[in-house]
């Protein structure tokens, strides 16, 4: 498949998932790379990348950190995040402008795959740790890779309402995640998270507005839920933040040991697509051999949100899967979520 080809499936799949606006104007970009443009200039170095590799929202991400950056006063006009209103002729010339004279910066911004560190995801992580009762309450070591600014690590410090109005986790919090699952009955589980810890190639400290702007970046702008959620998030973690190390998954994953009277957890989400074979198989080698020393007093749960298919040539969803590691792994496909989290559909 074609640069191209790529930036309208991209465009194709924003529309689907809610963003009219990345719909028009990654199909304006398509447009633009096709036509030999300033796009064309940009996607040059990744003209064989893959479709995972996201390339069309790594070049949004760079433009909208340019708008929040305040770098490019008359695209933000057009941009929902900062109060604007998408119009796309009207914005084209600007982004045209931006493209141009910003490129430097946005081929940086694209070096790296998108760090969306989605906070409705943790909708997936709390339901997952709600209703896997046969854990108890045992406090929870909670370690994440691709963790990015590790908001998903401050799971507990959200608050989450089902479908009928039942609240878990933290009853005061500004991250509210609503109608975040169907009713069902839980386990009148306490999630306590004793331990946290995530890691990522390039993580983000979240210790200057610039930090909060770059993880901002790639939350799409026209939806406003959803970046409203992140931006309350990186204020709960700028009081405490989460430690992400700057490290690879494997050799992160290679470091975990387990603790006697803990739930050792490792999750990750919407990630594994960017790590390579071999590094995936290396992750789920050390995970196995870990495993094996895993026990009742000392269990391992692999919990994962990620895009999958259930059988050869079908379509993927985002299932989140639990593999339960004593001595070994059982596999449990909990439920399945939007791309972005909630709700969380059980299975």
């Amino acid at each position: 498949m074609s640069a191209v080809d790529h930036f309208r499936t991209q465009a194709e799949g924003c529309g689907r998932l809610g963003s009219a606006m990345y719909a028009d104007l990654i199909a304006r970009l398509a447009d633009d790379l096709q036509a030999g443009g300033p796009t064309d200039v940009l996607v040059a170095p990744y003209a064989d990348a893959s479709g995972p590799a996201a390339i069309a929202l790594r070049l949004t991400g760079g433009l909208h950190r340019l708008v929040l950056d305040g770098a490019v006063p008359e695209l933000a006009a057009y941009y929902p995040s900062v109060g604007g209103e998408y119009d796309g002729d009207a914005a084209w010339p600007h982004v045209e402008a931006a493209l141009r004279d910003h490129a430097d910066a946005i081929a940086e911004t694209m070096t790296s795959p998108p760090q969306t560190n989605e906070v409705g995801r943790s909708a997936a992580l709390m339901a997952g740790l709600l209703a896997l009762s046969q854990y108890g309450d045992l406090p929870v070591r909670l370690f994440e890779i691709g963790a990015g600014a590790g908001l998903n690590l401050l799971v507990d410090r959200y608050r989450f309402v089902d479908d009928e109005g039942r609240e878990y986790g933290a009853a005061d919090s500004d991250v509210v995640i609503t109608n975040a699952w169907p009713a069902r009955e839980l386990s009148a589980r306490t999630v306590t998270i004793t331990e946290r810890l995530g890691c990522d190639i390039s993580p983000i400290s979240l210790e200057s507005d610039a930090d909060e702007n770059r993880l901002l970046s790639y939350v799409w702008p026209d939806m406003s839920e959803r970046f409203d959620r992140a931006r309350a998030a990186v204020h709960i973690a700028r009081t405490n933040p989460p430690t992400v190390r700057q490290q690879r998954a494997l050799d992160f994953v290679s470091d975990l040991t387990l603790q006697d009277g803990t739930l050792t957890v490792l999750w990750h989400s919407v990630m594994w697509q960017y790590v390579d074979p071999p590094e995936r198989d290396g992750i789920l080698e050390q995970i196995a051999s870990l495993s094996m020393g895993a026990s009742d007093q000392a269990p391992l749960l692999h919990l994962r949100l990620e895009p999958r298919r259930r059988k050869p040539g079908g379509e993927h969803e985002f299932l989140l899967a639990a593999d339960h590691c004593r001595g070994g792994s059982q596999s449990t496909i909990v439920a399945h979520t939007a791309p972005h989290g909630p709700p969380v559909e059980w299975e």
